[in-house]
């Protein structure tokens, strides 16, 4: 491509000065190259703008979404890790690990979804997908498999039988308590 680009450049320039390729001096062919330096950052500048371009998430008041929906929007063209633990019962050492989330890679694969995968202990593993507004898609997958024992994204960690994450730190069986008066109390500085 670069040669292309400079045997352009040179015979553009003969033309237009009417000088032949060996008649050039050494000033000539270092402005050729510099122009060529210039033109070649401007497209690498253009590239890297096009690839981490992001539409962004616009928010439209009119239109209801779930917090689901929010964040795979927010997450669109993001890479993002959706880590997941097998029960134990399944998954007893690394090689039967890497057949089930083998398996499900393909299946995700089969439905438009590419993943690749990264076994991290005997039974826990992340599927890292290079569209982030995916990852939710996955998370339903995997939800719904028999082995899984929970799966999480960005620290929120879902089980297959709950409906809304939980948090690092939160316990969901923990009910309000009422506070004592000790709890208010204000204690006197002296």
């Amino acid at each position: 491509m670069r040669l292309f680009i400079l045997l352009a450049l040179t015979t553009f320039t003969c033309i237009c000065k009417k000088k032949r390729v060996s008649e050039y001096t050494e000033a000539d062919w270092d402005r050729i190259a510099d122009e060529w330096a210039k033109e070649e950052n401007e497209e690498d500048k253009r590239e890297m703008e096009k690839l981490y371009e992001n539409p962004g998430f616009k928010f439209d008041p009119n239109v209801k979404l779930d917090p689901e929906q929010m964040m795979a929007q927010s997450k669109k063209n993001k890479p993002t890790m959706v880590f997941f633990t097998v029960k134990e019962e399944f998954s007893r050492n690394q090689n039967e690990l890497k057949k089930i989330t083998s398996r499900w890679g393909d299946a995700l694969l089969n439905g438009n979804v590419p993943v690749q995968n990264y076994p991290v202990a005997e039974n826990r593993a992340i599927f890292m997908v290079q569209d982030g507004s995916l990852s939710y898609e996955i998370k339903n997958f995997l939800l719904k498999q028999p082995e899984i024992d929970n799966v999480s994204i960005d620290q929120q960690v879902w089980t297959p039988d709950s409906k809304e994450p939980a948090y690092p730190g939160q316990r969901p069986d923990r009910k309000k308590e009422k506070s004592t008066d000790c709890d208010s109390a204000l204690i006197p500085l002296l």
